[in-house]
């Protein structure tokens, strides 16, 4: 794929393909102009199913989950211009809706949540940025040791403590955020612990706070659960949980959360609302999350957004639009800027960083 040089920041697209019976593509390269007003799309990426994208931690290196049955890790080039090129595709587990990059040790690993499949997957990267094949799954829609049935899993995401000591995960199916730890030499997964979140919460997306806090998206009871995190044994002890909407009162119906994340050094939370179809911004000042404010993204369906700096990117699922907004540093306030690229199907949005 050629792409025109970009300046500025650059911005990656991954979408649902006719391989999903979606309308999407491939893996678009956006283009960001240095006032993060205007979007152009600078090149694609053809084929394969990128449904969830991570960048390698110091290469320009670009890592896809293909939510497909055969599951696939799909690895991507990034050139100097920004372009992208496919240049490996590993197996992975069933359906991977996630994949997350972090270091145990020396070691660099990719873990997978399989939503349909319902498990985690772990694989090495080595030096080069070259995917090794699946050293553990862990399936949890087997049974118990004693024979006892638990609810469907749909194993959904997992964030590297920063220290790589430990992996958090979260089960929507089975109401739990789980804790594994990754073998540094075998790659093996070993369950540390597990918490509960009140049934029928269908906890999704993780935001992992500095302070200790952890804050999860309950996509079935449209809730904001947060945790903490103790630093010696990595347990979670339930902390609350409110309401996704910053004003739920102005809205009727079901908002159905989706990604959860941090900006600006962990001081504001910001969350996807699929139904209503805003971004819901709190302060994370107090003991509280503190409301600051519901913002319409443009579109439908908000499945991600990415937040850097004092930008913000939305994907609309309908009208397979990208939208770009700013987040004020001093109130977190999210305004739109006007800025709008249509491209179809958009399920991820990543930043790209420099290695």
């Amino acid at each position: 794929m050629n792409a025109t040089a970009v300046r500025g920041r650059t911005l990656f697209v991954g979408s649902f393909t006719p391989t999903k019976g979606a309308t999407g593509e491939g893996l678009t390269t956006v283009a960001v102009d240095a006032s993060a007003t205007g979007l152009r799309q600078a090149g694609i990426d053809l084929g394969g199913c990128p449904a969830f994208l991570v960048q390698h931690p110091t290469l320009d290196v670009l890592y896809a989950a293909s939510e497909l049955e055969a599951g696939t890790i799909d690895t991507y080039a990034i050139h100097d211009d920004g372009s992208t090129e496919r240049i490996a595709s590993i197996e992975t587990g069933p359906s991977p809706a996630l994949v997350a990059i972090g270091r145990v040790g020396e070691t660099l690993f990719l873990f997978t949540s399989h939503y349909f499949g319902g498990c985690f997957a772990v694989h090495r990267v080595d030096d080069d940025g070259v995917v090794g094949p699946c050293l553990d799954l862990i399936d949890r829609n087997a049974t118990s040791g004693d024979g006892e049935y638990r609810p469907i899993s749909r194993a959904h995401c997992a964030v590297f403590e920063p220290n790589g000591r430990f992996v958090l995960a979260t089960d929507l199916g089975q109401d739990m955020v789980l804790t594994y730890e990754i073998d540094e030499t075998t790659g093996k997964l070993t369950e540390r612990s597990a918490a509960s979140t009140p049934i029928g919460t269908g906890p999704r997306h993780l935001a992992w706070h500095a302070g200790g806090r952890l804050f999860v998206s309950g996509e079935l009871s449209a809730r904001i659960m947060m945790f903490d995190v103790d630093p010696a044994s990595d347990k979670l002890t339930w902390r609350g949980q409110r309401q996704s909407l910053a004003e739920p009162s102005r809205f009727d119906g079901h908002s159905q959360p989706s990604e959860i994340t941090l900006s600006h050094g962990g001081r504001f939370l910001h969350i996807a609302n699929r139904r209503t179809n805003v971004i819901s911004t709190f302060a994370t000042d107090g003991d509280e999350l503190r409301p600051i404010g519901d913002v319409p993204t443009g579109g439908h369906t908000p499945r991600y957004f990415a937040v850097i700096d004092d930008e913000l990117y939305v994907g609309n699922q309908n009208p397979d639009t990208v939208r770009s907004f700013t987040v004020d540093p001093e109130t977190g306030e999210v305004a739109a800027t006007g800025a709008e690229l249509q491209i179809l199907h958009p399920t991820m949005l990543l930043m790209m960083r420099r290695g």
